[in-house]
């Protein structure tokens, strides 16, 4: 019983520590969507790594310095994430996500 014990603690602590690693990322994730709709190019410069390349939904793809120099969203526009899963393989993690940016209304 106390081998199950040890065991059952053992991987609880690892689930609690896989739960504050997601946390985490969606944290950052949230951080990188703010800084993206307000044009905070401070922000999204420690975020990145000088190797981001992003591909937008056209297949284009952009470099950390064409998102840094791109215009920030209109004011009254948006930028959300929704369906958000992350996806931790030792010290690897992967996020991925619907981004939609939804327009000013007039």
């Amino acid at each position: 019983m106390a081998a199950i014990g040890v065991s059952t603690c053992v991987l609880a602590a690892g689930l609690h520590t896989e739960v504050q690693i997601e946390a985490t990322l969606v944290s950052i994730e949230q951080t990188w969507v703010d800084a993206a709709v307000s044009g905070d190019r401070e922000a999204l410069d420690e975020l990145l790594d000088d190797s981001f390349v992003e591909t937008m939904p056209n297949g284009a793809r952009r470099s950390k310095a064409e998102v840094l120099f791109a215009p920030s969203l209109p004011p009254g526009s948006a930028q959300t994430f929704g369906d958000l899963k992350v996806r931790v393989f030792g010290n690897i993690a992967m996020v991925y996500g619907v981004y939609p940016t939804h327009p000013l209304m007039a």
